[in-house]
């Protein structure tokens, strides 16, 4: 016999799936791997990258938000002013392989298998 919260929680993941199922669009999710350059990796902690899921129709703006959320104060405090909405003056980042200001800032649209790339603007190997 299983427990009475594993019913609870089957229960909870049927009415789940059945809420996406009638509404598709809001619950779709696209992948974007997301690279650290250069000191970024130990300015927020991390030895490499990370697959991030974000809602179907995310921009930047949205994955920078997740991403403060889940790195913290060193990510806020060095790569990304939330106030102001947009990277830190010695950060950039790629999409694809394009800057950010060659394409439309922080209100680009992300798209399911984009590789984006955080850097320091002066970096060396």
């Amino acid at each position: 016999m299983l427990p009475r919260s594993f019913c609870f929680w089957e229960e909870i993941k049927i009415y789940w799936f059945r809420d996406c199922y009638s509404r598709r669009r809001r619950c779709v999710r696209l992948r974007v791997t997301v690279d650290y350059l250069g000191h970024v990796k130990r300015l927020i902690g991390v030895d490499q990258g990370e697959e991030v899921q974000l809602m179907e129709n995310a921009e930047v703006r949205d994955l920078l938000l997740y991403l403060a959320e889940k790195h913290g104060e060193a990510f806020k405090k060095a790569i990304y002013d939330v106030s102001g909405g947009d990277l830190k003056a010695n950060f950039i980042m790629t999409v694809n392989g394009l800057l950010l200001n060659q394409l439309e800032g922080v209100k680009t649209r992300l798209r399911d298998g984009d590789h984006v790339v955080v850097m320091p603007i002066v970096s060396g190997g």
